[in-house]
């Protein structure tokens, strides 16, 4: 049997995920290659090309190459250096497969051998209206405090989860703005107004502004978090005064804690990002009449793109 016609079979009648990864695996493996990394059927004759491999895992992904990665559930960066290298993965095109249900065929191009009468538009209109649910992912923020008991700036550690956020456009919001949008909804309730921090029940803080930040997988973002911690606990503020609220540090070791930051996010291959819009302006935002956190977000990413 061809090995074109095995790939549609198992494709098609394997039903079990794990067995259908585990059948292409080994198919690509006793399939002939022609250049790295790259599984090519026995019937196809031209080179197999990255850049179009790219282009179509883009488009089934939403258009950027952060997006194939997030679905692929690697890093930014480890998908990047497959495209560098001309030479993106089987487990790349293969996952990409499982989690989307687009042809491997389609992917790579090769679908009987010829291919003269392809109909590829048909094929982009189809996969490119996808509904595409991409794995979990996590930031992790270097923040700058302000405790509204002492009036001191201080810096947090902050992970939080990663929300998705459409704007009226149908446009996803920048990753600059996804993380004041994470921040806000996971510390709102730890800023004060001016009556609950005068009753004194609970010592307030708020996140001011985002120093830097990184995203990825939870697994990756657990891991920096904890080193990041371990890695300046020598600066850690205020221990005993505040039992309970833990981690923060003193504002005197940023640009420690951003050393840190960046060569951690290095060796996971992540990218350390600093926004340039960083700042939370929480007086919009708490009390009576406070503005949704997602409104006030989709309103300044307006404001930026006036002013570039």
């Amino acid at each position: 049997m061809e090995n074109h016609v095995l790939l549609e079979r198992v494709l098609d009648e394997v039903k079990d995920g794990d067995l259908k990864n585990q059948l292409l695996r080994n198919l690509f493996k006793s399939s002939v290659r022609t250049n790295r990394g790259i599984p090519t059927l026995r019937t196809r004759q031209l080179r197999l090309n990255n850049h179009e491999i790219n282009e179509r895992m883009k488009m089934v992904a939403g258009g950027t190459n952060q997006k194939v990665a997030k679905i692929l559930a690697i890093s930014q960066q480890a998908y990047s250096n497959q495209i560098c290298r001309g030479a993106i993965s089987a487990r790349s095109i293969l996952d990409m497969h499982l989690k989307t249900g687009v042809s491997v065929d389609w992917l790579i191009g090769s679908w009987d051998g010829c291919g003269d009468n392809y109909d590829i538009q048909s094929e982009e209109n189809k996969y490119s209206e996808m509904k595409v649910s991409p794995p979990s992912q996590q930031f992790l923020s270097l923040v700058e405090i302000y405790d509204q008991y002492t009036g001191n700036e201080e810096l947090k550690w902050c992970a939080t989860k990663y929300h998705e956020c459409i704007d009226e456009r149908g446009k996803q919001i920048p990753d600059d703005f996804g993380v004041l949008l994470s921040l806000i909804n996971r510390y709102k309730l730890e800023t004060g107004t001016p009556d609950r921090v005068k009753n004194g029940i609970k010592r307030h803080f708020q996140v001011r502004r985002v120093v830097a930040y990184t995203v990825g997988s939870p697994k990756i973002i657990r891991s920096i978090d904890a080193m990041a911690k371990k890695l300046t606990s020598e600066f850690r503020s205020d221990l005993f005064e505040r039992t309970g609220k833990t981690e923060f540090r003193s504002y005197s070791s940023k640009d420690e804690c951003l050393h840190v930051f960046r060569n951690l996010a290095e060796e996971a291959g992540v990218k350390l990002a600093k926004p340039s819009f960083n700042s939370i302006a929480w007086d919009l935002l708490i009390g009576t009449g406070g503005m949704d956190p997602k409104d006030w977000i989709i309103e300044r990413i307006k404001e930026c793109e006036l002013r570039e």
